[in-house]
């Protein structure tokens, strides 16, 4: 498995992957970053240094773009992600 952190992502953005970094990639999962200190030591526990992200009913891939709608935020607020991906084609 492959990690990134991206930076203020906006809630209910569409983000193109390769500003993200992510160009090219299959994201597998997304989790919006609680404490990231603890996230760094032990890696993402939900609900402890992390939320994870449902695909589908909180973010999806489409056309190159990733589009973010997490419910663990507010519509136009930034999140932090821990994204862990893949090589190979973006969904």
């Amino acid at each position: 498995m492959l990690v990134i952190i991206v930076r203020d992502v906006i809630n209910s953005s569409l983000t193109p992957l390769s500003k993200l970094g992510l160009a090219g990639k299959k994201i597998t999962r997304i989790w919006t970053i609680i404490n990231e200190t603890s996230l760094q030591k032990i890696g993402p526990i939900h609900n402890v240094n992390a939320f994870l992200e449902e695909r589908i009913h909180d973010w999806r891939v489409h056309h190159d773009n990733l589009h973010f709608y997490g419910h663990s935020g507010r519509m136009g607020q930034a999140h932090d992600l821990f994204i862990e991906f893949k090589e190979g084609d973006s969904d």
